[in-house]
């Protein structure tokens, strides 16, 4: 838009000579030009934004979809050792209680639902190193976000838009994000 200002004003200045625009310098003229075409292209501007919007939304709705169908809790429950960066400090995760692993500065929280309420454990760990211990086990989790971990098992509903999903997990009135750069992963994960 801003190059169709400044070939208008060339025009206007040098090619077509308009009477018009003779007591006007040429910056005068360049502001006015780039201003007109802002004007005249805002709409159509606005009109593409929104329509892709819409569109990109929709599909993700439908993404959602169909996750949320596929969202299974399975039956088996396993549990892994989360070794802490100095190997000293141990704790256990199990499928059927673990939430989701969410930083905190130099440590790591885990949210687990036990005996009906929801407990908060601090461990000190980074998120990469959690991820990696995670990777090599079988509890069903996955980095949702550059500052979660989330138990795929104990998802209860999904909802997203064109910006991102974010997840409700069993038990859990917040909702934890799944990044957009994250949600073809995701939709990789929750499909199999």
């Amino acid at each position: 838009v801003t190059l169709i200002g400044f070939a208008n004003s060339f025009y206007d200045k040098f090619i077509c000579k308009a009477e018009t625009y003779v007591d006007l310098t040429y910056g005068e003229l360049l502001l006015q030009n780039i201003y007109f075409a802002y004007a005249v292209a805002f709409f159509p501007i606005l009109f593409v934004l929104t329509y892709f919007e819409l569109k990109w939304s929709n599909h993700h709705m439908k993404q959602v979809g169909q996750l949320t169908k596929l969202a299974q809790k399975s039956n088996e429950v396993t549990a892994i050792t989360i070794k802490s960066e100095s190997n000293e400090d141990k704790f256990v995760l199990s499928s059927d209680s673990f939430r989701f692993a969410k930083v905190s500065g130099n440590y790591v929280e885990y949210f687990t639902f036990q005996s009906g309420e929801f407990i908060k454990h601090l461990q000190r760990i980074t998120l990469s190193k959690l991820e990696g211990q995670l990777m090599n086990s079988s509890l069903n989790t996955m980095k949702t976000h550059r500052s979660y971990i989330v138990n795929l098992d104990a998802i209860q509903t999904i909802n997203g838009n064109a910006q991102g999903y974010s997840v409700r997990l069993e038990d859990l009135e917040e909702e934890v994000p799944v990044a957009r750069n994250k949600i073809e992963e995701f939709n990789n994960m929750m499909n199999g």
